[in-house]
């Protein structure tokens, strides 16, 4: 009998490890009847999502609150979609204030439905007692983190470390002169790469403060600046740098961020998966943020942790200067990157700590394949 799993990413992050494991679970069963909600990727892999994610794809309080309704309504189609397909097994990656939910609504449908989670809420972080709902609610956890399964199995919640999937990409092996190339940037010209973010409120916040500082740093270093971002985000982003005075030259591309990485010198990342991806290329940069008010300050008061950039976590310490919030400014934006440029050495200390530390994240088999060996033990 066909087996059916349905599988849920709302974000694009969620969007790439889906599609990984779905590659990786036809190779391993091709008879597998596998749908579900995704992006791009998931849809490369033959996913015809069951709505637009970019409709979920939201962050903090006061970003959500306007969409309630509309999301109330999303996840009561979702569950009761599912209920009408009966799935053998639920996956659901990220995105834990909608998945959450959405596994709440089908409990009654175990134990004959499994419930799978793939990437740990970040207990360690803030609101530990998330371990304690997710063991609840999930049959299994996956884990990207080799830190993370111990709060969950504290809570009987058996959990498994799979790796970081980005480690599967290949990133620091890619050759940065195909970029310069492609785009005629001479070798001998200084090149920034700046990721505002994913979502189009994340780019509001950041760019009346970024916008200043590479006009700054264009005409103290005749600075290249190149923009990686999500097809998306990407028309949204011109719109709103049109409407800036803008001094300095820039691209925008959703396609070329990784050989972009390793052929820039310097870098100024959103904090969030792209600072990781960054530090997998040992890109020296700076980790930005900047929430809305009062998200910020809900955040503050529930926060336990030193660092925001996942690289800095993972060490232990700062490896990265991370501007967060109000220290996102354009005055320190221009002197933590005017000190990048001229400190060969800083750069050189920067790209070895990250290198170290990128190798705890690292397993035996890729995190795709482990993860699907896992789900297909589970089925």
């Amino acid at each position: 009998m066909t087996k059916k799993i349905f599988i849920i990413a709302g974000e694009a992050s969620g969007d790439l490890i889906g599609a990984k494991l779905i590659k990786q679970l036809r190779a391993k069963q091709p008879n597998l009847q596998i749908t579900g909600i995704g992006g791009e990727q998931m849809q490369t892999q033959n996913i015809q999502s069951l709505f637009d994610i970019r409709q979920i794809s939201l962050m903090g309080f006061l970003e959500v609150l306007p969409h309630a309704g509309k999301l109330l309504k999303l996840l009561n189609y979702t569950a009761q979609h599912i209920r009408d397909l009966n799935p053998d097994m639920v996956i659901t990656i990220d995105s834990p204030g909608f998945n959450k939910r959405v596994v709440k609504r089908l409990q009654a449908m175990r134990p004959n439905t499994k419930f799978l989670h793939i990437v740990a809420p970040t207990v360690w972080a803030y609101r530990p007692k998330r371990a304690k709902t997710f063991a609840k609610i999930f049959d299994h956890l996956f884990c990207l983190f080799p830190f993370e399964p111990k709060y969950f199995k504290a809570e009987n919640l058996p959990t498994t470390f799979i790796g970081h999937h980005l480690l599967e990409d290949g990133i620091d092996k890619v050759d940065g002169s195909k970029f310069r190339d492609k785009y005629k940037i001479p070798i001998d010209k200084k090149l920034l790469c700046v990721m505002a973010g994913s979502r189009r409120g994340e780019v509001t916040k950041l760019l009346p403060e970024l916008v200043p500082a590479l006009n700054q740093l264009h005409k103290k270093h005749n600075i290249h600046v190149a923009m990686p971002t999500t097809k998306y985000v990407e028309e949204f982003l011109q719109d709103q740098l049109k409407q800036y005075n803008c001094k300095f030259n820039y691209i925008i591309t959703p396609n070329d961020k990784y050989s972009l990485f390793k052929a820039s010198d310097v870098g100024i990342i959103k904090s969030g998966t792209a600072s990781l991806e960054a530090a997998i290329a040992t890109l020296p940069m700076i980790i930005i943020y900047k929430a809305n008010s009062i998200t910020a300050w809900l955040i503050r008061r529930m926060i336990k942790i030193k660092y925001a950039g996942l690289i800095n976590i993972i060490a232990g310490k700062q490896i990265v200067p991370e501007l967060i919030q109000d220290d996102c400014n354009t005055v320190n934006i221009v002197a933590q990157i005017d000190n990048l440029l001229k400190g060969k050495t800083i750069r050189e200390s920067q790209k070895q700590q990250m290198a170290d530390n990128i190798s705890k994240l690292q397993t035996a088999n890729s995190p795709s394949a482990t993860a699907a060996d896992k789900v297909l033990e589970l089925l």
